[in-house]
């Protein structure tokens, strides 16, 4: 099987040193590396913890006028009322030609012609 470009084979080695310093020295550079991963992480977090707060604020309406953020709520609202307008308005027409259909159907003499237009000739 061919190895795979993306990942070069490695030459590792292990050599024993026996002075006793080996492992203090690998504890010493593993501390500051977690040390190094641990501030950044606190940095990471206070960096979304600040950004929580001003998306919390803008959306509580507080802090200065360049934090408020503008969703366009009344337009929503605005809409939503012209919507239930519009609803209650075909609902009428609904219930208006129910009870047109349901008179004419009562009458004898009731013909379809007369209430559409006659087509025109030319």
């Amino acid at each position: 099987m061919s190895a795979d470009p993306r990942f070069p084979p490695l030459d590792l080695g292990i050599r024993f040193n026996d002075d006793g310093q080996g492992f203090l020295a690998f504890e010493r550079a593993a501390s500051a590396s977690f040390a190094r991963v641990e501030s950044r992480a606190r940095k990471f977090t206070a960096s979304f913890e600040e950004v929580g707060r001003v998306i919390s604020n803008a959306l509580a309406g507080g802090g200065n006028g360049s934090a408020r953020l503008d969703l366009g709520l009344g337009q929503f609202r605005q809409a939503a009322a012209e919507a239930r307008l519009h609803e209650a308005a075909l609902q009428e027409l609904q219930r208006a030609t129910a009870a047109l259909i349901i008179r004419l159907s009562a009458l004898k003499s009731w013909r379809r012609d007369r209430l559409l237009p006659k087509p025109r000739r030319r």
